[in-house]
């Protein structure tokens, strides 16, 4: 896992460095996460589960079949919450890779049941499969992780602020790629209900491939307006879906937005 001082010079450094001289500026901003909030219309839990239960009810195949709203919507929060453990249990385990913390990484796994955790090995097994094809067929390095990024508007005061999952710098190109880390079962490419998105992005179906990747554009505006780091062109975003088991399509435990 090479680095450079160079990358570090004019990539991280230059972002850590304009985030605290604009403090000031910054400190209203407003995250992504509530920009998004404010694109899509909220998902209303109870209504959902009373519909699945009436469904339930006249359907024996049907998934939820037998199961009250209650329980339909306990099992939706408990997935829910099972999916944030094993996103936070990821990002732990790509800080400490990407660190060369190797003892640090010894211990995570003896304490998070690494071997014996299918779902967590095959997620973190999604993760090295990406970074290994990237860095070594390409001319990528790692730069940094969980770093701030700040995306000014254009024709307002207003500042959107955010912060990506990883970011990559190949100096002979003056290119980035930007990833964001996803350990959902899986990932929406359209609204099977003809759901779409408020404001601009009428046009988008309400999704989870817009919304990540409207976060994702985001940080590109950034790097590219507000940091000056390099030209738009040269600003790759991916959406890295790890999988819980091999994709039947490509064999890997990994899947690009």
């Amino acid at each position: 896992m090479e680095r450079y001082n160079k990358i570090d010079s004019i990539s991280s450094v230059k972002i850590a460095q304009i985030n605290e001289s604009n403090n000031t500026i910054f400190k209203g901003s407003i995250s992504v996460s509530k920009l998004n909030g404010v694109l899509t219309e909220p998902f209303d839990s109870d209504a959902a589960a009373i519909r699945c239960a009436k469904k339930g009810e006249t359907d024996p195949t049907y998934k939820y079949a037998g199961m009250t709203a209650e329980e339909i919507k306990k099992e939706w929060e408990d997935k829910a919450n099972e999916s944030k453990r094993y996103g936070s249990m990821l990002d732990d385990f790509a800080g400490l890779y990407l660190n060369n913390k190797e003892k640090e990484l010894a211990l995570w796994k003896l304490d998070n049941n690494y071997e014996y955790d299918e779902r967590l090995r095959n997620n973190c097994q999604g993760f090295l499969e990406f970074y290994n094809l990237l860095t070594t067929t390409t001319n990528y390095r790692y730069v940094s992780r969980e770093m701030k990024l700040f995306a000014k508007s254009k024709v307002s005061e207003n500042v959107v602020n955010g912060r990506f999952d990883c970011l990559f710098y190949d100096e002979t190109t003056n290119s980035y790629i930007i990833i964001d880390w996803k350990t959902t079962e899986g990932i929406s490419l359209k609204n099977d209900y003809g759901k779409v998105l408020k404001g601009p992005a009428y046009q988008l179906d309400q999704c989870d491939a817009n919304t990540y990747t409207m976060q994702l554009q985001l940080y590109k505006k950034a790097l590219v307006e507000t940091y000056n780091l390099t030209e738009e062109n040269k600003v790759s975003i991916y959406v890295c879906n790890v999988l819980r088991e091999k994709d039947e399509l490509t064999g890997k435990y990994y899947r690009l937005i």
